[in-house]
């Protein structure tokens, strides 16, 4: 449900409720990571959006938890990457049904 809000994906209000309850586990990315990844797809900047995801990325090197994948697919859409934030997103869908 997570990464399915981030991409984005329109909500009815019975499917927001259900998700303000979802409390996922914290991300690992650091919050100044996190902050200038916002940023920059706020400002529509693809290549340094995607740089920023990439450090977060490094930073965990098994696997992005899934807050920190949400976070990255949403600021990947916003800053016009919507491709690139698929791919991320059904990467972690993959991921998770092997758990």
């Amino acid at each position: 449900a997570l990464l399915l809000a981030a991409t984005g994906a329109p909500m009815t209000p019975g499917a927001r409720a259900q998700f303000a309850a979802f409390d996922p586990p914290a991300g690992k990315a650091s919050p100044a990571r996190l902050a200038a990844l916002s940023d920059a797809a706020r400002a529509k900047l693809p290549g340094e959006t995607a740089l920023y995801a990439l450090s977060i990325a490094r930073q965990q090197p098994n696997a992005l938890s899934l807050a920190d994948r949400a976070a990255v697919v949403r600021a990947l859409t916003d800053a016009g990457l919507k491709e690139d934030a698929t791919r991320i997103a059904l990467e972690g869908l993959v991921a998770a049904q092997g758990r």
